[in-house]
């Protein structure tokens, strides 16, 4: 009896929760789709296409008075040198990144207000991933 109460209790928050890990955004069309066209070009390494390494469950945030997920996740046994902050809204289906690999840059073409969202919450993520030192080596800044 105690289970059947507990899987009903839980049951609900599992069906309505917007909050996924990385690689199941990478799964949902609509993100993918749009993911994938912002990194058209780009000479990455897998792993960023796939999304596939350590995260935590996206949270939902308000920039600019738009509701937008931010997902984070890292490369498998190298997160302090390869990670990667995505933000996106999943109404107008806008994307951007600031990804921190063997090149560090921003994607998507954000605004500075997203750009500056976006590596304050890198930065806090991944403290000792030096992404602001590297954006500067590139000129992404």
């Amino acid at each position: 009896m105690k289970t059947i109460l507990a899987i009903a209790l839980l049951f609900p928050s599992i069906c309505f929760s917007a909050e996924k890990y990385a690689w199941q955004w990478s799964k949902d069309e609509p993100f993918s789709s749009s993911y994938l066209n912002i990194l058209t070009g780009k000479k990455i390494d897998t792993w960023i296409y796939t999304l596939k390494g350590p995260s935590g469950k996206s949270k939902m945030v308000s920039i600019e008075n738009e509701k937008w997920n931010l997902i984070t996740t890292c490369k498998t046994h190298n997160c302090a040198n390869n990670n990667i902050s995505i933000i996106y809204n999943e109404k107008s289906k806008k994307i951007y990144a600031l990804i921190n690999s063997s090149n560090t840059f921003f994607v998507g073409n954000p605004s500075q207000p997203l750009k500056d969202f976006l590596l304050k919450e890198h930065e806090y993520k991944y403290k000792f991933s030096n992404v602001k030192e590297r954006l500067k080596n590139t000129n992404a800044m």
